[in-house]
């Protein structure tokens, strides 16, 4: 059986008996102790005869709470960094990813709102050469050409994108003529993709004089959607990769006579 500062541990039968042994100080808990509370709690757990947990005290009392002398004298829970990234350490995976899920929630939640309320969204004429500043973003149409993909022609538009003053990119939406279906074109947005949000713009219908309708829209911090996302996932995998869970997992294939079942 293992040692634990400050905590006796006995298992009889299916039932493991957890006693806080520190009766001079009403087992007030200390650093140690939470310590070996942590430990003894994930070797009970992945005991597999173990059923019922029955936590206790030694003495007169059962748990006077945080020992605050040790915690005056400076030598208490928290008075090192060792201490606290021992605990840290002890925590199982499933926690961490739990807490890695819910900051993906918290993110996903702050980007659908900071992109519903500073979106923007413009219809334009555009003649070739025109230029527009939408937010920091000034467009220049430079024109349209004829270009054909595998199954498709298409008129492809090229929009010379700068940020204040600087070019950073260009973008060619296209209309899209799929041969299989001639009488219902389609609309292929370019996109820009940043930390600071996304950048999409399309090419509508022809005008008089060569000038085409354009749609022009800023997205920011929709990649923090994404993030929250990927965070929620990663939360996931992390919490299922938690050994607990795979010692549930084989305890519930386990007949009650402590026969295996065949998957």
């Amino acid at each position: 059986m293992s040692d634990y500062a400050d905590l006796l541990y006995e298992v009889s039968g299916n039932v493991a008996t957890i006693t806080l042994n520190r009766p001079d100080r009403m087992n007030a808990i200390s650093g140690p102790m939470l310590t070996s509370l942590s430990r003894v709690l994930r070797d009970a757990d992945a005991d597999r005869e173990v059923r019922v947990i029955v936590l206790t005290g030694a003495g007169r009392g059962f748990c006077a709470g945080l020992d605050l002398k040790d915690l005056t004298a400076g030598t208490g829970i928290g008075a090192d960094g060792a201490g606290l990234a021992a605990r840290l350490h002890a925590q199982p995976r499933g926690y961490y990813g739990m807490l890695i899920a819910h900051c993906g929630v918290a993110v996903l939640i702050i980007g659908v709102t900071l992109v519903r309320g500073f979106e923007v969204e413009r219809d334009l004429r555009m003649a070739v050469n025109d230029s527009v500043t939408v937010g920091a973003y000034t467009f220049r149409f430079a024109g349209v050409e004829k270009a054909r993909g595998p199954n498709y022609v298409a008129e492809r538009g090229t929009f010379e994108v700068a940020r204040e003053g600087a070019r950073t990119r260009t973008l060619q939406p296209e209309k899209r003529t799929y041969l299989a279906q001639p009488s219902n074109p389609m609309t292929e947005a370019a996109i820009a993709t940043g930390l600071a949000g996304d950048v999409y713009v399309t090419l509508g219908e022809p005008l008089e004089g060569g000038a085409w309708l354009v749609r022009i829209y800023l997205k920011p911090f929709v990649t923090w959607i994404w993030g929250g996302a990927f965070l929620m996932m990663l939360g996931g995998f992390l919490a299922l990769s938690d050994r607990r869970y795979r010692l549930a997992a084989r305890r519930s294939r386990t007949a009650p006579g402590g026969v295996a079942v065949a998957p």
